[in-house]
């Protein structure tokens, strides 16, 4: 359905809503019903103001401990230990052992931490994207020189 069909129906349906309305008596209502008449003022009789009754002041709070942040969070015996380095009794933000991520081995520390399946599909993974990746160069460079078998 284009512009104009869609333009001449939305005008039929609107000439027979307003053919139905008018057969049965109505008329298309305000958008804003009408303003209700003006209601005479009537004073509104003194409210008698209840006396005021002067409470004593509630007892005061005992002082609370300040950043009491380790308490709120530990959860009994469960032993937390540092992501970084391992050792318990920090946090990583907090671990006295220096790391330069820049220099650390991150493949040799997944291959350690995974296991035997999830090692071997790994290697899979990284082989089949290894050849994924020769032939799309090998592509490149038939591409570079101007031949491409049609083949491939």
């Amino acid at each position: 359905m284009n512009y104009t069909e869609w333009r001449t129906r939305a005008f039929r349906q609107y000439n027979a809503e307003v053919a139905a309305r008018t057969a049965r008596g109505q008329t298309f209502p305000p958008r804003f019903p009408p303003p209700a008449a003006p209601r005479p003022r009537v004073p509104a009789p003194p409210a008698a103001a209840p006396p005021l009754v002067v409470r004593p002041a509630p007892p005061a709070l005992p002082p609370g401990i300040p950043m009491e942040i380790d308490r709120t969070q530990a959860r009994g015996d469960v032993c937390r230990t540092c992501f970084r380095c391992g050792s318990p009794g920090h946090f990583a933000r907090d671990c006295p052992t220096s790391a330069d991520i820049r220099h650390a081995n991150i493949l040799n520390e997944v291959i350690a931490q995974l296991g035997g399946d999830l090692l071997s599909e790994l290697v899979a993974r990284l082989a089949t994207t290894a050849a994924v990746a020769d032939h799309k160069a090998e592509v490149a460079n038939k591409l570079e020189q101007g031949f491409l078998p049609r083949d491939e």
